[in-house]
């Protein structure tokens, strides 16, 4: 069977967080998020972005985050401005638009947005004729493993926050970004600049799951009705919220994303020794490379991965390590790779 490289949830759960389940698994509770445990995850993803009114939501999934936070932000005639690579582009069936929301994509740069791009785009926008720009989207990593800094982040805020427009930050591989030793954005800063985003447990060692944080009490108000009419409010609530209790007690979801980035690190090396040019600039969990048809071929009979684009005559393909990557397939990879040269 080969290995899969093609993403970072195909597998079931880290240990902790399947510990943690088993020792509640015979205590009843309220549904639908009121219970005990989604009251103490509450408070603590409250104490991590340090403001005890933070509002805090848990919803099953990032494509059904995204829709819910996004209808919820916007009116009907209001839309979403993202970079081409945007995730809401192309990857989630038009989920958006299918909600009522036009998305704007902008040309962005290694993954990230470029904020003169959108105020290009941003301009054409003027009166009712068309819909109005409402409200950013970007991701953290980005769909191309590639992180904001500080600076950038604060400078793609004010020039929203200038024009009136929401900040959302999609989440779903928010602790690879982190868990980098040179990331210098926290979960306070992040909330702090931001008007929502959430923080993804599905593809970093949960069943399933993603807290939604939205900042502005007002912005919340009535969240539940739409989480309920969009059929995204679970009723064993505390199944999420006692594996994300798991997950952020002692920082484990930072060991595991950290654990996923070293592994895409050791991938980066094998690609480098073996001669082979790296697509953008990703420090995270996701690995893109250019090959030839004939290498591309080569590593398939052995390993998964995903086919992300072309550039000339080569081909990028996509390897995403996870926070259960062993060592050993690294290794056996890099020796596998070797090979194809000898």
């Amino acid at each position: 069977m080969r290995y899969s490289f093609a993403n970072d949830y195909c597998l079931g759960a880290d240990v902790k967080i399947l510990k943690a389940l088993v020792e509640e698994n015979f205590m009843q509770k309220a549904g639908y998020s009121f219970d005990v445990s989604s009251m103490a995850l509450r408070a603590k993803v409250q104490e991590l972005v340090g403001d005890p009114k933070a509002s805090v939501f848990l919803i099953t999934g990032g494509t059904m985050c995204n829709i819910v936070a996004i209808s919820h932000l916007l009116r009907p005639f209001e839309a979403v401005m993202t970079c081409d690579s945007g995730h809401i582009v192309d990857h989630e069936a038009a989920s958006i638009e299918a909600h009522g929301h036009k998305v704007i994509a902008t040309k962005g740069y290694d993954g990230k947005i470029d904020l003169c791009a959108l105020e290009r785009e941003y301009a054409r926008y003027k009166d009712c004729h068309m819909t109005k720009p409402r409200l950013v989207f970007l991701s953290q990593s980005t769909e191309l493993g590639t992180t904001y800094t500080k600076a950038e982040l604060k400078a793609i805020c004010k020039w929203c926050h200038e024009r009136d427009l929401f900040v959302y930050m999609d989440g779903a591989r928010l602790a690879n970004a982190l868990a980098l030793a040179d990331c210098d954005l926290s979960l306070k800063d992040i909330y702090e600049l931001v008007d929502a985003f959430y923080i993804g447990g599905t593809k970093n060692g949960l069943l399933f799951g993603e807290v939604l944080v939205i900042k502005d009490e007002a912005l919340a108000k009535d969240l539940y009705y739409l989480l309920k009419q969009n059929g995204a409010l679970l009723a064993k609530g505390f199944v999420m919220s006692e594996q994300f209790l798991a997950y952020f007690k002692d920082d484990h979801y930072l060991k595991l994303a950290h654990h996923a980035n070293v592994m895409a690190d050791g991938l980066r090396k094998a690609f480098l020794k073996a001669g082979l040019e790296l697509y953008g600039t990703s420090k995270t969990n996701q690995v893109f490379i250019k090959v030839d048809p004939l290498l591309k071929d080569y590593l398939a009979r052995e390993y998964e991965f995903s086919q992300w684009g072309k550039d000339g005559d080569q081909e990028i393909v996509r390897f995403v390590t996870s926070w259960a990557t062993p060592k050993e397939v690294i290794e056996d990879f890099a020796k596998y790779l070797e090979a194809y040269h000898e």
